[in-house]
């Protein structure tokens, strides 16, 4: 026998004696632990005690016979996995057949050779031992399953917490001004994500705006997106000095994370009356102004940062009546170069020009549809997606 099987346990079932008796004998002198009865109702009932690997039973038996003694045991749940060898004399065929159908998994012919019949044992046990070791595995495997559906369940609501907070965080009432209409559209890839837009009223005549771009995307991104944002409000007596703001704001959040960074950062301050506009940007040149009255697209950019605390330049601009500001993330910039064409500038300008007399909201979510549909495989990097339209009325 082989000493390394889990479970040994053969059930003997037979109404005669010397048949059960000599079986017994041979197969606990080879080690196998063995169980008798001597006739189907008593084998169930033995079998339900000590979980047999085996059991070889004969078919002719009073009270229940083999065959529903082998249905017996292939309904009992406990059960219905255990190896079961039926003892058939030479002229049973259709009985033997019947077994089979039924769920035996061998069978041998009465006069048996003692090893033959041991020899199926052996197998059928191995079988039996293998079959126990696969539902165990399987168990484990599931409770691994469940185990890691509880965290990722947990993960998802600790997200789902996460962008109802960083959800906070973004502008919900607009500043109320006549002269100038907002549009704006914002879709993080994963629950939260590194983009980040406010819109405030610094004073009556003048406007803060500003659009952020963290590397990535998720909770990392996140976090970084929310601190610059809260670095921004708690800068305000910067907010009429765009490239000083990004110059604190970047170094206040380096400081806190150890290391030096640049985040995408694009702010200006527009004067509601007279059209001005003062900028400035950190890694970011994703600013365009679209004039109503010549339909020409011009791109908004300062000197890039090169993470010295004098690298941040201001420029200035003007918005005319008609005129349209365009702010996108990066993530939404780079969903406007198809098929290796770099002109961001140009791609975008054909849409504006195809939809100049359309409300800044509508120009903003047809914007946003172009680039979220035309974008090539190549470029569907999975980054969030922002974009911020302003009209001087």
């Amino acid at each position: 026998m082989d000493n390394k099987l889990k479970n040994n346990r053969v059930l003997v079932v037979d109404d005669e004696p010397k048949n059960v008796k000599l079986l017994q004998v041979r197969l606990k002198s080879v080690g196998y632990d063995v169980s008798t009865a001597v006739d189907g109702q008593e084998g169930f009932e033995v079998a339900q005690e000590v979980k047999p690997a085996i059991i070889v039973s004969d078919l002719m038996m009073p009270k229940v016979d083999g065959i529903e003694f082998l249905k017996n045991i292939r309904a009992d749940e406990s059960l219905k996995e255990v190896g079961f060898i039926l003892l058939t004399a030479r002229d049973t065929h259709e009985s033997t057949v019947e077994g089979l159908s039924v769920g035996a998994d061998d069978y041998i012919t009465k006069p048996f050779d003692t090893e033959e019949l041991f020899a199926r044992i052996r197998t059928n046990i191995r079988v039996s031992n293998l079959q126990e070791e696969i539902r165990e595995k399987n168990l484990l495997l599931q409770e691994k399953i469940d185990e890691l559906e509880r965290k990722d369940k947990k993960i998802q609501d600790d997200l789902d917490t996460a962008r109802e907070l960083q959800q906070a965080l973004l502008p919900t009432d607009l500043p109320e001004v006549k002269s100038v209409k907002f549009g704006i559209k914002y879709e993080p890839t994963d629950k939260v994500g590194g983009d980040m837009y406010d819109i405030f009223e610094i004073d009556k005549n003048n406007i803060g705006i500003l659009i952020s771009d963290v590397l990535g995307h998720g909770v990392h991104a996140a976090y970084l997106s929310a601190m610059a944002r809260m670095a921004v409000i708690n800068n305000e007596r910067y907010y009429f000095s765009p490239a000083l703001l990004l110059q604190t704001v970047n170094e206040q959040i380096c400081s806190n994370i150890n290391t030096k960074c640049c985040i995408n950062m694009f702010y200006l301050v527009l004067n509601t009356k007279s059209g001005k506009i003062l900028f400035s940007e950190g890694c970011h040149s994703n600013a365009f102004i679209f004039r109503k009255t010549s339909s020409n697209l011009e791109q908004l950019s300062s000197d890039d940062p090169s993470g010295d605390s004098d690298a941040y330049a201001e420029k200035d601009a003007n918005l005319a009546s008609g005129d349209k500001l365009i702010l996108l993330s990066n993530g939404a910039a780079n969903c406007f170069v198809k098929n290796g064409d770099k002109d961001l500038p140009g791609n975008i300008g054909e849409i504006i020009k195809s939809n100049e007399d359309i409300a800044i909201q509508e120009l903003v979510d047809k914007l946003y549809t172009e680039a979220t549909t035309s974008t090539d495989d190549e470029n569907k990097n999975g980054e969030d997606t922002t974009i911020l339209g302003i009209e001087k009325q």
